[in-house]
């Protein structure tokens, strides 16, 4: 068996040379990971992002898990909060669960995504804010839990009243 050589690798022309159009738009390639843009962070704000971490963490079953663009933290597959720096700006960002408007787009057969509430961390009272969503989707996810599970037990009387009756007849 003959070995075949590589073809040339052609290389990619500099961007300088790319760019004809002085006033054309270039967009970096070389994004920044979390922890490149948490190191960017002054103290303050570093004291702020690890404030909301450890209240996130702080909440039983909450795991952390890291990404290059955000930090999530879950309790199972609910997502608690995430975590993101944009622009040297904390964001947070929320998906509230609101169970009468979800029952209410299953009754009606309608497909409906709900949009995350984002809160920007600019200052100490910010803080106390993100940590109150944290608190509150927390205990909207331990009621919808129950709500999941007073549902299956419904169901699974259902089903015994069903075959109890189809026994009788």
């Amino acid at each position: 068996p003959a070995k075949e050589t590589p073809a040339p690798v052609e290389e990619a022309p500099a961007l300088e040379e790319a760019v004809e159009d002085e006033g054309a738009v270039v967009f970096s390639a070389n994004t920044l990971t979390m922890e490149e843009k948490y190191a960017t962070l002054s103290s303050e704000f570093k004291r702020y992002f690890d404030e909301i971490i450890k209240h996130a963490l702080s909440k039983e079953g909450v795991k952390e898990f890291k990404h290059n663009s955000s930090y999530d933290y879950k309790i199972g597959s609910y997502r608690v909060v995430r975590m993101m720096i944009k622009r040297g700006e904390i964001v947070c960002e929320f998906r509230f669960i609101d169970r009468d408007i979800i029952d209410y787009a299953n009754a009606s057969n309608v497909k409906m995504k709900q949009s995350a509430t984002t809160i920007k961390v600019l200052e100490a009272s910010a803080v106390g804010v993100a940590k109150d969503g944290i608190d509150l989707v927390c205990t909207q996810i331990a009621e919808d839990k129950e709500y999941k599970k007073e549902l299956a037990r419904e169901k699974r009387k259902e089903k015994r009243r069903q075959v109890a009756e189809a026994a009788a007849n």
